[in-house]
């Protein structure tokens, strides 16, 4: 009897990983939705330390990718750059570090999966991750007055996302083969059955997330116009320009109808054409504003038919992730500085970049997930025809249990979308923010410099987080 007290104890505890990861997604969500980004820094960062101006993060070592991603946004909103830079750079070397061993542990961790389920390892990064750690990264140098860091950074990212497609190929590709180990271990009429059991799934629940896909290649229209806006304002030579003009360029065809990033068109060519000086120009202030929050992944469980035994029919439970669209704070925010007037416009939808790359990496986690319920299933069935005593069987029935969730991890303190839009400053020296009509906040502008005023609202009524930003 203790000792099988003991063993489902063990069993147990091996698999409470996914239900702790889970409460603490929640919570860090939580406070993150409510401004409280201090609170939110310290689930993910499992201290306070960090949250204060004076404080250094260390160098980290052993830090989850998604607490350093989730820790950093938290930071960059209260205006703590320093610290903020530092968790977008460990982040970013790690997820490197990751795409380069091109899953060379991909075997082992088919097997973990196999056995238990993805909240096993650590948090598999999304291609979308470490590009839109960018746009913090530019944005975090240029408040430090590290331009150079900054234009260190527009490079890196470009890179970035250059690679992107071969990077999320070659992912893909290390993945397909463990999938294609997994399948390896079922017989013909269970793999007809999964092929079945997918499309039909697919068919049922998933059809309508097909539609989001808009951004070709992993390109992030919000961190493009960020690099061009570094050239724009930080050139020194015609060539600098052209630069910032490429970059514009990009940005128009990704979002063709934002006036904004026109505007900024314009002027670049002004510029590239020597046809305009930033001397002689009008001054302006960027708006950047960092809309609600992005969609998450919920858990949804399933029963589908394969065969256990034989030729007999079972019933297997299983669970799949599923992205729910995010909300936003407010449709658009409206500024104004001496005798301008202006909304907001979208430059990105972050919707729409997660959840098409969730699209694209989705037939190979259906495949997984059904393969992995169905192998566990057989050596449950197996177990217990071959245990007189029912431990073994009762063992497997609760892991089996334990480890049938999904994997539901992704960084969701990022926006439902960016938006942007650009005033003169033509005498006015206070910007005034509007939300739904009311005034939310004002900042002071310094005159004859161009300068960025970022504004996050993860959710109506919460008060926003301002900062000034010189170009």
């Amino acid at each position: 009897m203790i000792r099988r007290i003991f063993i489902i104890f063990l069993v147990m505890t091996i698999t409470s990983c996914g239900s702790i990861d889970r409460h603490k997604a929640e919570e860090y969500r939580l406070f993150y939705e409510r401004g409280e980004y201090c609170q939110a820094s310290e689930v993910s960062l499992g201290t306070s330390t960090y949250c204060s101006r004076t404080s250094k993060t260390k160098d980290f070592q052993d830090l989850d990718i998604l607490d350093a991603l989730n820790g950093g946004s938290s930071l960059f909103a209260l205006g703590f750059y320093d610290n903020s830079d530092v968790l977008f750079s460990y982040s970013t070397k790690e997820i490197d570090k990751y795409e380069k061993a091109n899953l060379l542990s991909e075997g082992g961790r088919a097997a973990i999966d196999i056995l238990g389920n993805a909240s096993f390892h650590g948090y598999t990064p999304y291609i979308m991750d470490s590009i839109y750690a960018g746009a913090y990264l530019i944005l975090g140098n240029l408040a430090l007055g590290d331009k150079e860091g900054a234009r260190i950074e527009v490079n890196r990212v470009y890179h970035k996302q250059q690679e992107a497609s071969e990077v999320f190929r070659q992912e893909i590709k290390a993945q397909e083969e463990g999938l294609n180990r997994d399948k390896s271990q079922l017989d013909k009429n269970n793999l007809e059955m999964l092929a079945k059991n997918e499309r039909e799934i697919v068919s049922k629940y998933y059809d309508d997330i097909r539609k989001w896909g808009s951004y070709k290649d992993f390109m992030n229209p919000y961190v493009t116009y960020l690099s061009g806006l570094y050239f724009l304002n930080n050139s020194s030579s015609l060539s600098d320009y052209e630069v910032s003009l490429t970059y514009l360029k990009r940005v128009s065809g990704m979002v063709p109808h934002n006036r904004t990033i026109l505007e900024d068109l314009k002027l670049s060519e002004r510029y590239a054409n020597n046809e305009g000086s930033r001397v002689k120009e009008g001054k302006y202030v960027w708006v950047i504003f960092e809309n609600g929050m992005v969609g998450r992944l919920e858990e949804i469980s399933l029963n589908i038919p394969m065969f256990l035994v034989t030729r007999e029919v079972s019933m297997i439970s299983f669970s799949l992730p599923r992205p729910r669209v995010g909300k936003e704070a407010y449709k658009f925010l409206e500024v104004s500085l001496g005798n301008s007037k202006k909304k907001t416009e979208l430059l990105t939808d972050v919707d729409s970049l997660f959840i098409s790359e969730f699209n694209k990496r989705f037939p190979v986690i259906l495949s997984k997930a059904i393969a992995s319920t169905t192998i566990k299933a057989i050596m449950q069935y197996g177990v217990h025809k071959n245990d007189s005593s029912g431990l073994g069987g009762l063992v497997m029935g609760i892991y089996t249990l334990a480890t049938s969730g999904a994997d539901l991890r992704s960084w969701q303190s990022l926006p439902k979308n960016v938006q942007v839009t650009r005033l003169p400053i033509d005498g006015g020296e206070e910007l005034k923010i509007l939300a739904g009509g009311k005034e939310v906040s004002k900042i002071d502008i310094p005159m004859g410099k161009n300068s960025i005023v970022y504004i996050r609202i993860p959710e109506a009524g919460v008060k926003p987080s301002v900062s000034l930003i010189e170009l």
